[in-house]
């Protein structure tokens, strides 16, 4: 019983701390998308691209 508890505790911790993380880039030249906008389909939040083109949604 406490294993299962402790394995609950665990898959809640990652579902909670999850990130979505990546890079934007052109499909023409192959080159990282500076400053671009990503949002997550049926959320309110999303966030903007860096310089290079990366990004995190926590």
């Amino acid at each position: 019983m406490k294993l299962l508890l402790l394995l609950l505790a665990q898959l809640t911790v990652s579902i909670v701390f999850s990130q979505v993380t990546g890079v934007v880039i052109d499909k023409a030249t192959q080159l990282p998308v500076p400053y671009a906008n990503i949002a997550l389909h049926g959320k309110s939040y999303g966030t903007t691209s860096s310089v290079s083109g990366t990004f995190t949604i926590p």
